[in-house]
């Protein structure tokens, strides 16, 4: 079992102009996936199987256990389905996140940039900077232009994919809410696809073994049926071991992330309150414009440090809900 500690509530907050919402697009991201779709109409035909199966008065229990396991194999891959669809649309939203932080770290990027190659003229002009001091400002400003541009173009390119996979454009409003408890996870992972597999195989040999012991088979044909019972008792107890271990994993590495989100926002913490002495310092006329801008740099690469560790605190945050098969969310949502 999941021990205790990893009961708990994660909820992502968006710190940028880009909240990382799945839900209000999941829908229609759902009904653009080919896969999706394909894993709908193999659950409506596997209901439908069994349906007629069980309303069939001379069906006999292997037909029968046949149609609950499809069934339940259907169930579990829908539920695999909606948790890729859903991850790759948390990926294409944090990509457009990271590029339109990037491009704000830029633009004040730019804005250093200006200021450093205005002062470098200034101190050539006064015999104060060398020529090489002076081509090193100017070839800054030139490189952070062309970085500047290349982050707008990438931008605008992300954002007319999106629309094209999506048929919308991203929704900008309310932040990403993934919630679970241990129980839940452990759950879930009872019907991940891996275990239902290798669980249907034991329950076929137990009903081939259970036939062959009742039917004055040969010995030889029991003894083979017993073979492939004991057989398939070692591979689910195996499959179900590393499941158990792979979520484990998950979990440690979502705690790690949790630990590396605290510590960026703490340096960010440190970069918002030097930024704030900066300031004060600047209007009272102590220090220049170009080091307010520096250190108001120093803000925004910490805010993309941390808009970093809570993309990979959402990345890990899905890697358990995929370790155990687990969709938290309410159906379409």
């Amino acid at each position: 079992m999941v021990s205790a500690k990893w009961q708990m509530i994660l909820v992502f907050m968006a710190s940028s102009a880009l909240a990382v919402n799945t839900a209000p697009l999941y829908p229609s991201a759902i009904q653009k996936s080919t896969s999706y779709q394909q894993a709908v109409s193999e659950l409506q035909e596997a209901q439908s199987s069994l349906n007629r199966t069980q309303s069939d008065p001379i069906a006999l229990k292997p037909e029968l256990l046949s149609a609950k396991q499809r069934l339940d194999m259907a169930q579990s891959s829908l539920v695999s389905q909606g948790l890729q669809v859903r991850q790759a649309l948390f990926a294409d939203l944090q990509n457009l996140e990271v590029l339109q932080n990037q491009q704000e770290t830029q633009s004040l990027s730019l804005q250093v940039a200006q200021l450093n190659a205005q002062a470098a003229r200034a101190k050539f002009k006064a015999g104060a900077a060398t020529q090489l001091d002076l081509n090193k400002a100017e070839n800054d400003l030139e490189g952070a232009e062309k970085d500047l541009q290349a982050t707008k173009k990438q931008l605008q390119d992300a954002q007319e994919r999106f629309k094209k996979r999506y048929g919308k454009t991203p929704d900008l409003t309310g932040d990403e809410n993934i919630k679970w408890t241990s129980e839940a996870l452990q759950k879930a992972m009872e019907n991940h696809p891996k275990l239902l597999k290798d669980a249907a195989a034991l329950e076929n040999a137990e009903l081939q073994y259970l036939i062959k012991s009742s039917d004055l088979s040969p010995s030889i044909e029991v003894q083979q049926a017993k073979n492939t019972l004991d057989n398939a008792k070692g591979t689910l107890a195996e499959t179900r071991k590393e499941l158990q271990e792979g979520l484990e994993d998950a979990l440690n590495q979502h705690q790690s992330a949790v630990d590396a989100l605290t510590a960026r926002e703490k340096a960010l913490k440190l970069a918002q309150s030097s930024y704030s002495t900066q300031n004060s310092r600047f209007q009272k006329g102590l220090i220049s414009k170009l080091q307010l801008l520096q250190a108001e740099l120093e803000v925004k690469n910490a805010e993309g440090a941390v808009l970093q560790a809570r993309n990979n605190l959402g990345k890990a945050a899905y890697g358990v809900l995929v370790a155990a098969n687990h969709f938290p969310w309410q159906e379409g949502q």
